[in-house]
């Protein structure tokens, strides 16, 4: 991976999914039906979810990023470190890593979402 930070979106998720596949935690992913900057069909924008620990875990500590999808850069850098250098978890505990909750805002530098909802005050 480049050392150079993410700039846009892509490069978020990218770098969010390589670290998810080292890992070795559980990705899902889901498109949302919104177009992206690049005019595209919106097919790319996705909200990814990553489980480190038991799937029948009792507890889990669930950490977001880009509700306010512009200030999901540093969310992501965060997820993405942790991953890269994943904790010790306590028995029966996992970690649920929700990337991108808004990717439409991520991408396009806006709070809000592609239906001018702003997630965190709606």
């Amino acid at each position: 991976m480049s050392t150079e930070p993410p700039r846009t979106y892509h490069e978020c998720r990218s770098r969010f999914r390589h670290a998810v596949a080292t890992s070795g935690a559980q990705l899902t992913s889901t498109t949302i039906n919104a177009t992206g900057p690049d005019g595209g069909d919106g097919s790319d924008l996705t909200i990814d979810v990553a489980m480190l620990g038991p799937a029948e875990a009792e507890r889990a500590l669930v950490v977001l990023s880009g509700v306010h999808g512009v200030e999901g850069f540093v969310g992501s850098a965060i997820q993405c470190d942790l991953l890269e250098a994943p904790p010790a978890l306590p028995p029966r505990t996992a970690v649920v890593l929700v990337h991108a909750v808004n990717p439409w805002g991520m991408a396009w530098l806006r709070r809000q979402n592609e239906h001018n909802v702003d997630l965190n005050r709606n």
